[in-house]
């Protein structure tokens, strides 16, 4: 018996470290600058399950979470802690939080809701006081907002799929082009098509300049047999 006792105390310890990887940052009253870093934290996986373990920017209510934009993937059993550029989002107020979430686990993780500043630091108060279960956890529902270099990261891959026979022949001017232009550009000739065509117009206008000259050669034949006639 006691034998059996001294085994599950040896034990315990062991089972009691084993964990996921709690959420450590942000926490309560953080707040970041947009453009500048965000930083994320978490303890060591020590299960050995979460290898790779996701990362998703969220807001929203506590039942009903709003997916933003996954941040990334990490090894939680070796990584603790990821920093990234703060999106721009809108509104600029304390609603944000992250969700870790991994394919080898059923659980899922988030941190404390945390403010994205404008670049001067300035935000707003979250429009919501209470959660929809009556808990008194301020709460709001925000959105990524585009600065451009996301948007001209989508034109150059529409640019790419075209194919290479179009985009080959793109300015650099027509990167900037509007979907519908876009789109236009896509019927544009083949430089292959563009070469048939050149041909076939110079192949005509050199049968029309034969077909001339002989009809001034018939001419200068019917005046100098006119001239032997006088």
């Amino acid at each position: 018996m006691f034998a059996k006792l001294l085994l599950i105390a040896i034990a315990l310890p062991a089972l009691l470290v084993r964990a996921d990887p709690t959420p450590s940052i942000p926490g309560p009253g953080d707040s970041y600058k947009q453009g500048g870093d965000c930083a994320i934290e978490w303890d060591v996986d020590t299960t050995g399950k979460w290898t790779k373990m996701q990362i998703e920017l969220k807001t929203g209510n506590n039942l009903a979470m709003v997916p933003l934009k996954v941040i990334t993937t990490v090894d939680a059993t070796k990584e603790t802690k990821y920093v990234y550029p703060c999106p721009k989002v809108s509104p600029n107020s304390a609603i944000y939080f992250y969700e870790f979430t991994s394919t080898s686990s059923t659980e899922k993780y988030w941190t404390t809701r945390f403010t994205i500043t404008d670049e001067k630091g300035n935000s707003t108060p979250p429009t919501e006081s209470t959660q929809p279960n009556g808990d008194k956890i301020p709460w709001g529902t925000g959105t990524l907002v585009s600065d451009g270099s996301s948007s001209l990261g989508s034109s150059s891959s529409s640019l790419s799929s075209l194919p290479p026979s179009s985009s080959s022949g793109l300015s650099e001017s027509s990167s900037r082009i509007s979907s519908s232009s876009r789109l236009t550009s896509t019927r544009t000739p083949t430089p292959t098509q563009t070469g048939v065509n050149t041909g076939s117009s110079q192949g005509s206008s050199n049968s029309d300049m034969a077909a001339g000259v002989s009809k001034v050669l018939v001419l200068i034949g019917l005046v100098t047999a006119s001239t032997a006639f006088i």
